[in-house]
């Protein structure tokens, strides 16, 4: 049996989205997706058994993600 569907060509939603909100949420997304980026970084270097920290002489060189 077929569902019927209404035409929803012409709907106008009982919002608006502004551009302010748009341009929001575009930064939102994108800052979830460099943090997704830096996770899988550091899973993948946990998971090589490498350690973060190698001391260099009298100082310690730190392992940055960016």
């Amino acid at each position: 049996m077929k569902k019927a569907y209404r035409d929803t060509s012409n709907y106008t939603p009982p919002f608006t989205v502004s551009a302010k909100a748009i341009n929001l949420i575009a930064d939102i997304s994108a800052l979830i997706e460099r943090h997704a980026v830096r996770l899988e970084q550091a899973d993948k270097f946990l998971k090589s058994g490498k350690k973060p920290f190698q001391p260099v002489g009298n100082n310690v060189a730190c392992l940055c993600f960016d």
